[in-house]
């Protein structure tokens, strides 16, 4: 069921490297931008019932974290944050997390792992409004 005509997110920070090593960084990048989305008319009906507005428009600020360790010389995790929320009179928060596991095979070859989750308050029932996904893929570098 698609309820999300649209969604855009821009966003603006300075980032810090709180931990930088060959083995290890760890970036924190707060920020601040402006954020829209509309639904789709069964979206916008769902809404209404659950007195949820059915669209969001106006500032936000947000913080994104990234993070790298290199556990060998051919095994790597790597994992990123971003989480958003609205500076307006509504309470819309959003936050996606990436994580993952790559070892390389050969030096061109790799295979990955990966963990994903997002969460979305603003969508209304009976939507899920945290969605994970586990994926796995092949990674060539040339």
């Amino acid at each position: 069921m698609q309820l999300l005509e649209y969604r855009t997110v821009t966003i603006g920070g300075i980032g810090y490297y709180l931990v930088k090593s060959n083995k290890m960084s760890l970036v924190l990048v707060p920020g601040f931008g402006y954020g829209k989305s509309q639904q789709t008319p069964l979206g916008r009906v769902l809404s209404f019932g659950a007195g949820i507005p059915p669209s969001i428009q106006g500032a936000i600020t947000g913080l994104h974290n990234m993070l790298n360790l290199q556990l060998t010389p051919t095994l790597s995790f790597q994992q990123d944050l971003h989480y958003f929320w609205s500076l307006g009179a509504g309470s819309y928060r959003q936050a996606q997390l990436n994580a993952q596991f790559l070892g390389m095979m050969a030096g061109f070859f790799g295979l990955s792992v990966m963990f994903k989750l997002e969460y979305d308050n603003s969508m209304p029932p009976p939507v899920n409004r945290t969605w994970w996904a586990l994926m796995w893929g092949v990674q060539l570098n040339f």
